[in-house]
């Protein structure tokens, strides 16, 4: 690598370790956020404004505004002992994913609605139920609000984690989540293509 290169990767990584306006953590979380930062392309950080600290989410672990373009991240998600990944070597802590997922959202919202609509059609994502589709996701967690899913998705469709089964906003974000931490095994074949085409595009 030579001098101007490693110039260049130093000023990309500079702007992401303090471009980003974080209120409301503790130095650590800022650490921790940072990292996390630093491991996405930076044009895919552009549709956000900052993250906040938000106590107030209760039992949810973050949440992206579409008004303000703020993500809400829950300070006790620092805390959470859930790790995702198998055998040796580094698991990826939930926090991280809640924060990459949340990024997700602020992508997902920005795209043009016929790459929104081929999202949708991956695993059969439609307002409603029908022959040929699912059981609605339906919220059973402590603290979260009983909420059952207006949306379905077509039978043997398969997703990282149930959560992604709640909604075509969620199964992305959750998608795009493992995917930018490197864990993009955990999507089915044609996910990770359509992210990889996606991601590359934007980049």
């Amino acid at each position: 690598m030579n001098l101007q290169t490693t110039i260049s990767v130093f000023a990309a990584s500079s702007y992401v370790l303090s471009g980003t306006p974080l209120e409301g953590f503790t130095h650590w979380q800022e650490e921790q956020i940072r990292a996390v930062l630093s491991q996405i392309p930076d044009s895919l950080l552009e549709n956000f404004k900052g993250i906040k600290a938000d106590p107030a989410l209760g039992a949810k672990h973050g949440r992206y505004d579409e008004d303000t373009h703020i993500i809400q991240l829950n300070p006790r998600d620092f805390h959470n002992r859930v790790r995702f990944g198998r055998g040796p070597g580094r698991k990826l802590p939930h926090v991280d994913l809640t924060i990459a997922h949340e990024i997700g959202h602020s992508v997902f919202v920005e795209l043009p609605k016929r790459t929104q609509s081929a999202w949708m059609k991956l695993s059969g994502w439609k307002e409603g139920t029908g022959e040929g589709q699912a059981t609605p996701y339906t919220e059973k967690r402590p603290g979260w609000p009983k909420e059952t899913s207006t949306e379905t998705f077509k039978q043997g469709a398969e997703f990282p984690r149930r959560y992604a089964e709640r909604n075509h906003h969620e199964d992305f974000a959750d998608c795009f989540g493992f995917f930018v931490m490197g864990q993009k095994d955990r999507l089915v074949a044609n996910k990770r293509a359509f992210l990889e085409k996606l991601l590359k595009r934007l980049k």
